[in-house]
């Protein structure tokens, strides 16, 4: 099977080709924000590219947002872009391709992605929790995705963890993200401190010995192991994949590991959580069109 893939995400569009196995010809460009007609002809442009590459049987697509995977668009109420929600993405696309389009969320799609070819390889339950501007999650149960009778299930960014607490974008107040996103962390570190700092400037300080900084970065920490600590009660998962480019600091990993150890340990009825590991994800900014992949290659073979 070889598909063209493409993860649509708000800052840029990654796109490669895959073979059911590695992907081909990476690339990236930003993503158009004036209007869905823009991000459209840049879809067809990159899709026209790597068309001339190799004959392909599929077309998988990652897209940030609510995506409702039977109907193939957004289901957001948001100003992600002008035209973006409850648009027909890959109807239209299918139509201009005569293909199958397969579409999914993009944090479904990291899930899919690192079961099959990242750090969930070998595990038959876990969650991947992706910590960017905001926090989303793909859930993985008996060797599959969870989308909910909905199709918007992983939505943890919006469980509420401090009731009436920061507002958020989505019009609730105390959402998870809002303390536990890179977003959160960096505004933690500019109201302490002052200055905008990236996340891997917070790391950079964190490096040479900052003790300010290592103490909102632990604050920070607390904030992300309450929501771990409340989706392993619920769904009793022995593992956990963290992904998002500031989950490549292995501090992180052992940090979160050793907070969550301890909650699990000390706040439980019965002591059955302490086998309960983080793994750090394995794809990177690929994860994504891997994931792309994986779901091209499924629904081809359950068609």
């Amino acid at each position: 099977m070889k598909a063209s893939l493409i993860d649509i995400g708000g800052t840029s569009i990654k796109y490669a080709w895959g073979d059911g196995e590695k992907l081909y010809d990476f690339g990236e460009i930003p993503t158009p924000k004036q209007d869905i007609q823009a991000l459209m002809n840049s879809l067809y442009s990159i899709l026209d590219m790597l068309h001339t590459a190799e004959d392909k049987q599929c077309i998988g697509i990652s897209a940030t947002g609510l995506v409702d995977p039977q109907k193939g668009m957004v289901r957001n109420r948001t100003n992600t872009m002008p035209g973006y929600d409850n648009y027909p993405i890959r109807d239209l696309i299918a139509a201009k391709y005569g293909l199958p389009v397969c579409m999914h969320n993009d944090s479904n799609c990291a899930a899919l992605g690192e079961a099959k070819y990242g750090a969930g390889r070998n595990l038959k339950d876990f969650i991947c929790l992706t910590f960017g501007t905001g926090v989303g999650a793909g859930i993985f149960l008996n060797g599959d995705i969870y989308e909910g009778s909905r199709f918007f299930a992983g939505e943890v960014g919006h469980m509420v963890t401090h009731a009436g607490g920061r507002d958020c974008r989505c019009g609730n107040k105390g959402c998870y993200e809002r303390y536990a996103s890179v977003t959160a962390l960096i505004d933690s570190v500019e109201d302490k401190i002052s200055e905008r700092l990236n996340g891997r400037e917070i790391f950079s300080r964190l490096q040479n010995g900052d003790k300010k900084i290592y103490f909102l970065i632990d604050e920070w920490i607390d904030e992300i192991v309450i929501g771990i600590y409340t989706l392993v009660r619920i769904f009793d998962f022995r593992d956990i994949v963290l992904g998002g480019g500031i989950m490549q600091e292995q501090y992180l990993i052992d940090r979160i590991q050793d907070k969550l150890s301890y909650c699990l340990s000390s706040y439980s009825i019965v002591d059955c959580f302490k086998d309960t590991k983080v793994h750090k994800a394995q794809l990177g900014n690929k994860a994504g069109l891997y994931g792309a992949m994986a779901y091209c290659v499924f629904k081809l073979t359950h068609l």
